[in-house]
Formats: C-alpha cells, sequence, structure tokens
C-alpha cells in the first residue's frame, strides 16, 4: 500500500525586504496522510516558532492569518521536525509512501533548515513528488497553476482559510487524489 503524504508550510515572509528570501524559516506545517484509496488516514498540524526572525512581520500575519503568539508558544523546528517525521513512520506504519507538495518550495525550505539543524531527513525528501508540475502535465495545461486555479478546473471550492498550511494541505490532497498516479 502506497501512502500519499500531502505537505503544505507557512513560512515567515515579508513584502518590504525585511529579511532575506533564503533566510525564510517555516512557521507551519500542514500534512495529510491519504491510503491507497485517497482516503484521509490522518492529518498532522504544528506551529513553528521562528529563530532567526522571530517578530512577524504584518505582512506575514495579515497573510497567513499565524497570530505572534501562535508561534511565540510553539516548539522550535529542532523539536518539531523530529515529530513531524515520527508522525509520519507512525501514520503509514512504515509502509512505502510519496511527499507530494504544490510546487517544490517545501521540500526546498525543509530540506535547507533539516541541514542548518542537522536533521536527517533524506528519506522523506527523496520521495517528494511535484502535485503542481504533475497536475499541469495531466491536465494539459500549458503553464502551471497554483492551487485555488487547480480546484476550479476540477470544479471543486476551496475549502478553510487560504495560506494556512493544514487548509492548504487538504486542498492539495484533494488535487493529489484526482492524479493518475493515484488511481
Amino acid at each position: 500500500m502506497t501512502f500519499a503524504i500531502v505537505v503544505d508550510l507557512e513560512a515567515t515572509c515579508t513584502d518590504k525586504n525585511e529579511f532575506p528570501r533564503e533566510e525564510m524559516e517555516i512557521i507551519e506545517i500542514g500534512a495529510v496522510c491519504l491510503d491507497s484509496d485517497n482516503n484521509v488516514r490522518d492529518t498532522f498540524q504544528t506551529f513553528i516558532r521562528p529563530l532567526k526572525h522571530p517578530q512577524l512581520t504584518e505582512f506575514c500575519k495579515e497573510l497567513t492569518t499565524i497570530k505572534q503568539t501562535d508561534v511565540d508558544l510553539a516548539y522550535t523546528f529542532n523539536t518539531a521536525m523530529p515529530q513531524f517525521l515520527q508522525w509520519v513512520k507512525n501514520v503509514t506504519g512504515r509502509n512505502d509512501y510519496v511527499f507530494y507538495s504544490w510546487g517544490n518550495f517545501d521540500k526546498n525550505i525543509f530540506r535547507r533548515q533539516c541541514i542548518e539543524n542537522n536533521i536527517d531527513a533524506r528519506i522523506f525528501l527523496s520521495k517528494h513528488r511535484n502535485a503542481k508540475s504533475i497536475f499541469a502535465e495531466e491536465n494539459r495545461l500549458k503553464k502551471e497553476v497554483g492551487v485555488v486555479g487547480a480546484l476550479k478546473i476540477k470544479k471543486m471550492e476551496f475549502m478553510g482559510t487560504p495560506h494556512r498550511a493544514d487548509s492548504d494541505a487538504h486542498n492539495i490532497a484533494r488535487l493529489v487524489s484526482t492524479l493518475k498516479e493515484r488511481q
């Protein structure tokens, strides 16, 4: 049985170049585990306290609706990421799984922060599939589209709060379940 671990992340962000893009840090992980029949087996959500830029920008708070207290009271990446990886092992029963995200941003920021924090997530990261590219190819799109655009193509409504990792992961999971490789 191949599980799909569908992940979305929110990260520190700015609209005024208050810090470089390579200093963005994960502030929320949202994940949905789909079984081989594309049923939701389990979900995961956690906030993460950023260390490089611990004060969220006004832009970031408005975009994500994440409050400063949400991240102030959260675990750091060093604690949260191993908890997430343990959840993946528990929910899949160490069976085969594929890690999907909408684009490569999530995989790349996971990789960077794991390297910076000496966390070995190679097994997880090696199983990544870019759902955005697969969706565009399968639907013969000339250009890749965002989650909302993809949902419209499939005649689905966005559910939840945009730019929140748990809502985005659920919506991406709905799209992943339509991919031919998941049929």
